[in-house]
């Protein structure tokens, strides 16, 4: 018996150990288990079922890592409660409200800086004009760095830092003063013009978002409109407190963005450490090099790229122009309705202010019209 064993283990064939335990009292039996010949092939066959059967299974307690699936995943913002998507679609919208207002809200006051710096009319409205321009340069880089960085921390440090150049333009002591922190003011508070829109296509599937997407530009319009009507009341304690009217609205906003959460895809699947096809942000600097090559990389890659599809894509291109006509209008009014009503009507500054009430009708009828266009045709094509 120990003899054929040994030379069945050498042989390299397993056996389950009963079949080397026959009862002691069956000599048939114990005669049979030294006797018959051993069927390798069953043997495996048998190993191959206990293997199998040791292995875990899809009802077995052991669990697997499975890919993140992201049109499920509650980390996904369109899987958000219904009422947190809307509180980060207002974020926004507040924002563009402030910013679109902090240009508007300055035009009441002009008369009294011309009294106080004796500028003529064209040059007091520098500081309508150049804010607009700050409007045009800001969301060239805030929008790029939205892709890298995500939306929230470009909610975070804008509104701040755009409040700090209020409070410089309101307490300057001359003209040029004035201009450098309007100026200023209107580039690090643009930022949301161009990421809010983004924000909106985070937060809503394709079928809803044309409706939010029209409430959030729907802000930057009625902005404009309301800043004569609230500046005309505050200008007449003095141009200053056309500024630290902002101020309110900046704070207002701020607070309300400070509990958001990210919205970027991209960013959200490196935080919470999940695969994704787009490309990792790049690493941190850690040295001089390092933050030059990545500046390097910030102006040839990411900041060219939208201004080359600006001047090479048709739609890009005249969509642009269409917005730039339908903005270029709307300010031409702040200019154009005191020079009006003033002269030719003999308005006083808050009743000059009651005027441009008549956009933001416009600007509301024009969003209502969006909307039923939207449920009534486009949904169903």
């Amino acid at each position: 018996m120990a003899d054929t064993m040994e030379k069945e283990l050498e042989a390299g064939v397993a056996h389950p150990p009963q079949a080397y335990h026959p009862r002691p009292h069956d000599d048939a039996a114990r005669d049979s288990a030294t006797t018959t010949p051993v069927d390798a092939a069953s043997i495996d066959s048998r190993l191959a079922v206990d293997v199998e059967n040791a292995l875990p299974s899809s009802n077995s307690s052991v669990t697997t890592l499975a890919p993140l699936d992201w049109n499920t995943s509650p980390l996904n913002p369109h899987n958000w409660p219904l009422s947190k998507r809307i509180h980060h679609t207002i974020v926004p919208a507040i924002y563009a409200f402030t910013i679109s207002f902090s240009s508007s809200v300055y035009t009441p006051g002009i008369p009294a800086l011309q009294r106080q710096f004796h500028l003529s009319t064209t040059v007091a409205l520098l500081g309508l004009s150049l804010y607009t321009l700050g409007l045009a340069f800001g969301p060239i880089i805030a929008a790029p760095l939205s892709e890298t960085y995500g939306r929230r921390i470009v909610y975070l440090v804008s509104m701040p830092v755009f409040a700090v150049f209020v409070v410089g333009g309101a307490v300057s002591k001359d003209w040029g003063g004035v201009l450098a922190f309007r100026v200023l003011a209107g580039v690090f508070g643009s930022p949301v013009l161009a990421v809010g829109a983004g924000t909106a296509a985070d937060l809503w599937a394709v079928r809803e978002r044309g409706v939010a997407t029209s409430l959030f530009l729907l802000a930057p319009f009625v902005g404009p409109s309301l800043g004569p009507v609230i500046g005309g009341f505050a200008a007449e304690r003095g141009w200053r407190w056309t500024h630290y009217t902002i101020l309110f609205f900046a704070g207002f906003s701020f607070l309300l963005a400070i509990p958001t959460s990210e919205t970027y895809k991209k960013i959200i699947l490196l935080r919470h450490g999940e695969g994704t096809d787009a490309a990792p942000a790049p690493p941190r600097p850690t040295t001089a090099a390092s933050f030059f090559s990545r500046a390097r990389v910030f102006l040839t890659a990411t900041l060219s790229r939208p201004l080359h599809m600006l001047f090479t894509e048709p739609i890009v291109f005249f969509f642009s122009l269409y917005v730039a006509f339908a903005f270029g209008v709307l300010f031409a009014f702040f200019a154009a309705f005191p020079l009006v009503f003033e002269r030719v009507y003999g308005f006083d500054g808050a009743q000059v202010g009651l005027t441009f009430i008549s956009i933001g009708v416009g600007c509301v009828l024009s969003v209502v019209t969006t909307i039923v266009a939207d449920a009534k045709v486009y949904q169903k094509m």
